[in-house]
């Protein structure tokens, strides 16, 4: 969903993508950078950190659009850049939720649930694209949307106790709706 909002703004990242790739900042490095960042959130989630963890996944996230700017605008683009990419992205998401249910802020149940959906909404644009089927960047929690979820989550949970926890039952509903668009998406245009 914000990815088409995010193609329309990509524009805005070129310039900072520059500096960065200027400063020696490989994609593959900024991509590396933003797991890092993940691993960080997660460590601040397990010390009840929040506002910190909170500030990690948005940097994690802004990296993970800089990674792919910086790709484009210094001609690096490549398909082992995509599946590191990729890869990392899992893990960051498999870290920055599990650090919440080992935190205690959500129980096993719907972490694991939201873990699944995650992974699923991811798995189901590889399956897609390798099948054929393009633009497959369609339902309402792609990557964005979801890091935008958690951190907005954790910023309030300074506030309103369970804010997370309510946040990851969002995701899961979220996440497995976004996989039945997209097994919907892929149903359409290989019929």
């Amino acid at each position: 969903m914000l990815n088409k909002i995010k193609n329309k703004i990509s524009k805005l990242f070129n310039l900072p993508a520059k500096i960065l790739v200027s400063m020696g900042f490989a994609p593959n490095l900024l991509t590396f950078l933003g797991l890092l960042f993940s691993i960080f959130s997660g460590i601040f989630y397990y010390f009840k950190y929040i506002f910190y963890a909170g500030i990690l996944v948005l940097v994690s996230g802004l990296l993970d659009v800089l990674d792919g700017a910086a790709a484009r605008v210094s001609g690096k683009t490549t398909a082992f850049g995509g599946f590191f990419d990729s890869v990392a992205d899992r893990y960051g998401d498999a870290i920055i939720i599990t650090s919440i249910i080992i935190s205690g802020f959500c129980d096993i149940f719907w972490g694991i649930l939201a873990l699944i959906g995650c992974f699923l909404v991811s798995y189901c644009r590889a399956r897609g694209e390798a099948a054929g089927v393009e633009k497959m960047s369609v339902g309402i929690a792609e990557r964005p949307e979801r890091l935008i979820l958690i951190a907005s989550a954790t910023f309030s949970e300074m506030f309103l106790q369970r804010s997370i926890y309510y946040a990851i039952i969002i995701l899961v509903i979220l996440s497995h709706l976004t996989v039945v668009q997209r097994i919907y998406y892929v149903w359409k245009h290989l019929r």
